[in-house]
This record gives C-alpha cells, structure tokens and sequence, in this order.
C-alpha cells in the first residue's frame, strides 16, 4: 500500500525532472518531491553519482552581526559509498578534511553573488547521497547548491556553474574519471557565471601558461552551457524573490575614517607616477601583498640590503607585532632577490637585512599598514577597519616610482 501510494504522481504536484549532458553524462535535475519546506531544493544525479541540495533562509536579519551569516555545509555519508559503520563506532564523525575543502570551494563562488546587505541567516546543505568515484560529488554539489539557490525566493545574483579540468596524455579533459585523475597533470576546478570566471583552484604538474589558459577557456565554455539549462529551469519554476531588511552602514565609523585618511588618499591619487589598486576586503588585499612580491624583489634589488625596511602599523590591541602577514611578505621577497647574500630575515629582537618595524596606534578604529620603502621607492599597503574579522574600506596600495 505505501509503495502504491507513493508511485501516484498527484502525491507531488510540484514534482520536475529536467535532463542535459554535462562533460559528456547525463545530467538529471529532480525537484518537488523531496525537502518541500526548503526555500529551494534539487536533487542532482550525474553518473551514479546523487546530491540532494537545498537551500533555506531565516525570516529576519540576525542581530549584531556584521557579517552575512552564511552557512555552506558539505556532507559525506558512509552510506553513499555503500558502506555502513559498524563495531564500537557506530556514528558518522565529523566532517573530514575532504568535506570542508569541498564546502569551502562552493561557499567561494556563491557567498559575493548574494546582497551586501542582507543580513538573514542562509545555509546551504549538499548531503551525498551516492557516490561513483567517476563523477565528481563536489561538482554536482556545486552545481546543484547554484541552481536551488537561483530557484529559491532567496535574493542572489546567480547562477553559476562548476567544471573540474584535467590534463591528461596532452588532452584537455573535462570531469575527469578517478583513473584519469590520478595520472592528470592538471587539477583545475572552475566556477563561472555567463560573463566570468568567478573562481579557480588550481594545482597542476608544471603545465604551460597555453595548456592552462585554454584549459580555463574550455571549462567557462562547457560551464555557459549548463548555465543555459538552469536558466530555462529558473524561467519555468523560480520562485520571486523576497524582500529582506537591509542592514544600514556604521555611518559613524564610516564618517570617522573619511575624516582620518580620505583627504590623505585623495591627495596621493592625484599625485603623478603613481600605481594604485584597490581590493574589497582582507583576502584580497593579501592576495595582492602575494602577487607584488616579486614585483618588488625586482625594484629593491638594485638597493643595499640596508636602504630597505618595513613598516607595520596596525590597531594598539593587535597581539602579534609584527604580523604573520609581514614576516610572510618579507620572506617571499628575500626568496625572489638575486643577491640572497646580502638579503636574510631573522626575528624582530634579532639585526636583520630587511627590518621590519612594527607601530601600534590606538587613535584609529582599526588600521593594517605595510610600507616597503627604500632611498627612491615606497609601496605603502593599507586596510582600514573596525577590527579584522571585517574591512570596511578594504585595501588601497600605491606605488611611487
């Protein structure tokens, strides 16, 4: 009786199965028959493998944030993989390293899609519910957790697709077998919107600029076209979508850093033979300090090792003086100059070629400085803030040559 019962179709009304290819497989989207109370839900099959994604969102704004309460959560169940535990231990553990990593490479892509000001708590939730090594459950996932959002009444600025990219026998392949990637000399996963690439995680066996630039090329591609198809299912079925309480600036702070420091920066983009950048939060200013190490390895080789120092300043509360973030920069510097004889870097009690002074200054809501200055060049680095876990103003970098 209970199987009759679930075989009526008038049991789900709202139940859709939509089909395409994806890589060269069969791609299957299943909604309306599993997780009803959810703001958005699909059921992804891609090969043998099966993610069940949903998507849901608090009524109202949390309190004393700061932040957008986003909760991205990847779940791995023995069962998917036919195996159920046994003995003493009889619980699934917490989420492995493998489930974190996965989380965190669908939480990228999606979290700067949603709006600034929105402050309801989201969580997304991709639990596998089988698994073929053949057909990757994070690519699913990530695909699947982008098209419930899209067809959700969450607000969000999506879709977006993911592609894993391999290299293999001097082939570009796209989702690559589990024998295929253990012999592949490119591990390339993509997200993308239509217009961009919004994220690469990237490891690769010493490929060519070329080999990886079409390999990006080709993924975008094949990803445009499963955009295509979650499009034409958001027309059909997408929820509208509701209206949220925006969270309204810290105006004070926000007056209070402009009086500080925007006649400072103003003064110093009107300033001729100068290069500035700007990045919207911490991750990306760091990402940037990374990038210019080389570059300016390349402008202080030229000077004594004893015309180069580092100025950091930073808030009076911050503990470590000087940063990780500085001590790290120093490091890649000295790593990328010609003359490493002359260049060493010991701890900050110790005499060091490359000095790194730390300031701390306690007039300022929160301030991250990092100068690298010599007889004819500076580079100054800094974030503005209310504290660290969020950036306001984020980063502004100029360059005087």
């Amino acid at each position: 009786m209970a199987l009759e019962f679930s075989s009526r179709k008038e049991t789900f009304p709202n139940y859709r199965k939509y089909e395409t290819t994806f890589a060269g497989r069969p791609f299957v989207v299943e909604t309306g028959k599993l997780c009803g109370l959810s703001n958005g839900s699909a059921l992804i099959r891609y090969g043998e493998t099966c993610v069940l994604c949903n998507v849901t969102m608090s009524e109202k704004p949390r309190e004393g944030v700061d932040f957008f309460p986003l909760s991205v959560e990847f779940e791995e169940k023995l069962y998917a993989a036919g195996r159920i535990p046994g003995s003493f231990m009889r619980r699934e553990g917490r989420p492995g390293e493998h489930a974190i990593l996965s989380s965190r490479v669908v939480d990228r892509p999606i979290r700067p899609l949603f709006p600034k000001d929105m402050r309801n708590d989201v969580c997304v939730t991709m639990t596998v519910m089988s698994l073929d090594p053949d057909n990757s459950a994070e690519i699913a996932g990530m695909n699947g957790a982008s098209l419930a959002i899209a067809m959700s009444d969450i607000p969000w600025n999506g879709p977006i697709g993911g592609v894993a990219v391999g290299y293999v026998d001097g082939e570009i392949v796209l989702n690559p077998t589990k024998e295929q990637r253990e012999k592949s000399d490119l591990a390339l996963t993509l997200a993308a919107s239509m217009e961009k690439i919004v994220m690469i995680e990237a490891g690769a066996n010493e490929v060519s600029e070329e080999v990886m630039m079409q390999a990006i090329r080709t993924g975008h591609e094949e990803i445009k076209k499963l955009l295509t198809f979650m499009d034409g299912i958001v027309a059909e079925i997408g929820k509208p979508k509701k209206s949220f309480t925006p969270v309204e600036l810290d105006h004070d702070l926000l007056a209070d850093v402009y009086a500080r420091h925007l006649d400072e920066v103003k003064a110093k983009c009107e300033q001729e033979g100068k290069t500035f950048f700007y990045a919207s939060n911490f991750s990306v200013g760091v990402n940037i300090f990374f990038a210019l190490n080389r570059y300016l390895a390349k402008i202080m080789n030229g000077f004594p090792a004893y015309d180069v120092r580092m100025t950091e300043v930073h808030h009076i509360h911050k503990l470590d003086a000087p940063s990780g973030t500085a001590i790290t920069l120093a490091e890649g510097i000295l790593e990328n100059v010609e003359r490493k004889e002359r260049w060493t870097l010991e701890t900050a009690e110790q005499p060091t070629d490359l000095p790194i002074h730390a300031i701390r200054e306690g007039e300022v809501p929160g301030i991250h400085e990092i100068i690298y200055e010599s007889e004819a060049d500076t580079i100054s680095i800094k974030h503005d803030a209310k504290s660290r876990a969020g950036f306001a103003l984020g980063a502004v970098i100029a360059a005087e040559f």
